[in-house]
């Protein structure tokens, strides 16, 4: 799993989310911002998907993001009011 080596992401103790969107599920980016590009290989979520939060950071869009790590094979992006803490 490649994580985004940047300053901007402050990483903290991890924990495990779970996907809650009110659209019933979610796009997951390359990096912090609605503005980037989707995560190639793992693309969307959805709702009840879980994921282990691993940092956080402010996007482009000035929303605040997490880097996620989905099943330990994969990192990005998603909008962390979109992410319930299990």
């Amino acid at each position: 799993m490649a994580i985004p080596d940047d300053q901007k992401t402050q990483p903290f103790a991890r924990y495990v989310a779970e996907v809650n969107d009110p659209d019933g599920w979610t796009f997951v980016y390359e990096e912090a911002g609605k503005d980037s590009e989707f995560l190639k290989n793992y693309p969307r979520l959805n709702n009840g998907n879980l994921v282990e939060v691993l940092g956080n950071q402010k996007g482009s869009d000035g929303a605040v993001w997490n880097l996620i790590s989905i099943a330990g094979a994969y990192a990005g992006y998603v909008r962390a009011d979109l992410l319930k803490r299990k």
